[in-house]
């Protein structure tokens, strides 16, 4: 028999009890928090799987959006002659003097 080893197979034993102490203390007094995390988890996987599609969503709703908004301002603007912004445009004769 090695020196020592009957110490070595007492402490093990020992060892191991107090981990499975621990561990049955951790299920018991953990399990509230254990099965709220277990909840936030899968809200946040389900969260995670729809981001793209919502993402997508609200960047197709805002072209759309600011399509329309352009389209309904052309529609109520006049035509480009009488929406000119560099003033009226004067004919080469009215600047000219008369002979």
């Amino acid at each position: 028999m090695i020196f020592g080893e009957r110490e070595l197979a007492r402490r093990r034993v020992a060892l191991v009890e107090r981990s499975a102490a621990v561990r049955r203390s951790l299920a018991t007094h953990g399990a509230p928090f254990f099965d709220k995390a277990v909840a936030a988890d899968r809200l946040i996987t389900t969260v995670r799987s729809w981001l793209p599609w919502v993402t997508s969503a609200i960047t197709i709703y805002t072209l759309l959006r600011r399509f329309s908004q352009r389209r309904q301002a052309s529609e109520t603007t006049p035509p480009d002659s009488e929406n000119r912004r560099d003033g009226p445009t004067l004919s080469p004769t009215s600047d000219a003097k008369s002979p």
